[in-house]
């Protein structure tokens, strides 16, 4: 049986506009009441979760649009797992640059001179200062390579997906 993932829609109207094209009111109707009948959890639209798989219908009658539920339930999931990967990718790469935005902060206020006369005053502080430099300098290298690996693997997981079920 086809399936469409549930993407937040309000209604059942909006599905079913979604599914089928120019569809009268009544048509509409049928078509609501027919998705609720095979799929009870569309009652509560506020609390299904968005990637839901819908299973659609059985409406010979009406004429679907061509891309409702063509796709099958594995691509489907392939593509809310692409969608998920995308997501996270960008997050990562958000991340990232946030990391080396401090980092960079941190070298530039070792820069200060006035931090750096109050370090001249303590050796504890010249000890910690000496060490901060090339520990910023190691985390900046660590991070670029955590960020390249990563980015690399998604790429190849994203890849896998759409070789493997096609990007609809």
């Amino acid at each position: 049986m086809p399936v469409i993932p549930f993407r937040g829609e309000k209604s059942l109207g909006e599905i079913a506009d979604k599914l089928y094209s120019r569809l009268t009111v009544k048509q509409r109707e049928k078509v609501e009441s027919a998705l609720l009948r095979q799929n009870p959890q569309l009652a509560d639209l506020a609390a299904l979760p968005s990637g839901t798989l819908v299973q659609l219908p059985a409406l010979p009658e009406l004429s679907a649009k061509a891309r409702a539920g063509s796709q099958g339930p594995q691509a489907e999931v392939a593509a809310q797992l692409g969608d998920g990967l995308g997501a996270y990718a960008r997050q990562l790469t958000l991340r990232y640059r946030q990391a080396m935005e401090a980092l960079a902060q941190a070298q530039a206020l070792l820069g200060d001179a006035e931090l750096r006369r109050a370090i001249a005053k303590e050796p504890a502080l010249q000890a910690l200062a000496k060490d901060l430099g090339p520990a910023c300098e190691a985390r900046a290298k660590q991070l670029e390579q955590r960020q390249k690996a990563a980015s690399e693997g998604l790429k190849q997981a994203l890849a896998d997906l759409q070789a493997g079920f096609g990007k609809g």
